[in-house]
C-alpha cells in the first residue's frame, strides 16, 4: 500500500499478531496509559483502529482505585495504606 495520502496510513493493516502487538507496545510506552480489555483486541485490526480505540479513551474520567480517593491523613490507628 503507498501512503502518499496523509491519511491512508490509517488504514494499514495488521498483517500478524507480532505486527500489532509491537504497535500496542509503542502506543504504550508513548502514551503511558493503554489499556486495552481483551475483549477488544480482535477488534483492532488497523492502526485507524488503534487510534479510535486511544480516542475513546481520552473521553472517559480515568478512574481512580477508591483508597485513592480516601484521606490518607486521617485513617483510623490500625489502618495503614502504603502508596
Amino acid at each position: 500500500m503507498e501512503l502518499q495520502d496523509e491519511t491512508k496510513w490509517r488504514e494499514l493493516r495488521f498483517t500478524s499478531l507480532v505486527m500489532k502487538a509491537r504497535m500496542l507496545r509503542l502506543c504504550r510506552s508513548s502514551f503511558h496509559r493503554l489499556h486495552i480489555a481483551n475483549a477488544n483486541l480482535n477488534s483492532l485490526n488497523t492502526v485507524d483502529d488503534v487510534v479510535r480505540h486511544l480516542q475513546a479513551l481520552n473521553e472517559k474520567p480515568v478512574k481512580l482505585p477508591v483508597f485513592m480517593s480516601l484521606d490518607l491523613q486521617n485513617l483510623p490507628e490500625n489502618l495503614t495504606i502504603e502508596v
